[in-house]
């Protein structure tokens, strides 16, 4: 094989997921941005939204981080769905490849949201966290005045989608849709945010393992950056405002607690542990499990991101707009645009302990 074949991928730039016609694929990488969505669907038909497909077209190179030139015959979304399995067997890809429909179903039930409660639960005998969630199966329960000022979050959901914060009728009858929809809804309090923060982890069938933390920003529900930094960097950051031996706890009790929960899951994946450092009258608490995300997430892509560029394994491209020599010790900031998805990687707008 020439050199420029080695570690061939293939960037899914087409919702009908154009095929490679060659017979050197290595791995196959794909960003598919429906998969939330996809999951609550199951096996019933899903059409993801217009919005979601130029999300997808515009972002879709950014497959090209997790792909691993070392790995062979393997294909690796953002995360499996049904839907994204049948779309790949109609273009005629081996099946075999796959997971079974059994292990995307495993899957679908593990990524409710109601799943993490008890680990939410586990966490919060940590000094210095602190967090609530219930699961809300009946209409009934779903008036203005029992849920005003709660988040009202839809079991199978992400990246702001399929959360609402409760003001008026309007939000009651949404929520009353989603419990018929998806069979429930998770009510929790409104939280005083101070910063947005993950654990990132990797289920390899067997057993978790951290792989590093993930600094980032939201504008209103919506994702928008990260750092990408060294993790000696970001436990820096992270140590201005709450103690390391607490962040150190609660990752040692994630892992332990997915040993457990995650055996009959045979698909190997990336997931991330969402946190909140929140403030309670004059504390700085963390809120240890916001949601769990059993896919891969934009914290992970920060973490490649960051290896590609101390290692100078990265194309000088319109992604990364870098200008100074490259250290262990520069922050580096990998924002996604709100209004049509274009990722980049950069060294202004994160000040060194900011973010």
């Amino acid at each position: 094989m020439a050199s420029s074949q080695k570690g061939l991928f293939l960037l899914f730039i087409y919702i009908d997921f154009l095929t490679f016609a060659t017979a050197s694929i290595m791995s196959i990488c794909i960003f598919n941005p429906w998969h939330d969505m996809a999951l609550a669907y199951g096996q019933q038909p899903f059409t993801p939204s217009s919005f979601v497909f130029d999300f997808q077209r515009h972002m879709a190179d950014i497959a090209e981080v997790w792909n691993d030139s070392a790995e062979t015959d393997r294909i690796e979304p953002w995360g499996w769905d049904y839907f994204t399995k049948q779309r790949l067997i109609k273009q005629g890809y081996d099946a075999s490849l796959m997971p079974t429909d059994e292990d995307i179903e495993t899957l679908r039930q593990l990524s409710h949201r109601s799943t993490f409660m008890p680990l939410l639960h586990a966490l919060r005998n940590i000094e210095g966290t602190t967090g609530e969630s219930r699961c809300l199966d009946d209409e009934r329960e779903c008036t203005l005045s029992a849920l005003r000022g709660m988040m009202m979050k839809a079991p199978w959901s992400s990246s702001g989608r399929g959360v609402r914060l409760v003001n008026s009728e309007n939000d009651i009858n949404w929520a009353r849709n989603i419990i018929r929809q998806q069979g429930a809804l998770m009510a929790e309090p409104y939280y005083n945010k101070v910063k947005d923060f993950a654990l990132e982890f990797h289920w390899n069938g067997r057993k978790t393992e951290y792989i590093g933390s993930s600094l980032f920003t939201n504008s209103g529900y919506a994702y928008t950056g990260n750092v990408v930094a060294s993790e000696e960097k970001k436990r820096s950051m992270l140590g201005k405002y709450v103690s390391l031996q607490t962040i150190d706890a609660i990752c040692d009790k994630i892992k332990m607690w997915c040993d457990a929960t995650f055996l009959p899951l045979h698909i190997p994946t990336p997931f991330g542990v969402d946190m909140m450092l929140i403030v309670e009258g004059e504390r700085m608490l963390i809120h240890p499990c916001v949601e769990v995300n059993l896919r891969r997430t934009m914290g992970y892509v920060a973490l490649l991101l960051y290896k590609k560029i101390i290692s100078g394994e990265y194309n000088n491209n319109n992604h990364f707009l870098l200008t100074n020599e490259t250290n262990e010790n520069s922050v580096y900031h990998f924002r996604v645009s709100a209004n049509g998805g274009k990722w980049s990687v950069s060294e202004q707008g994160m000040e060194s302990g900011q973010w």
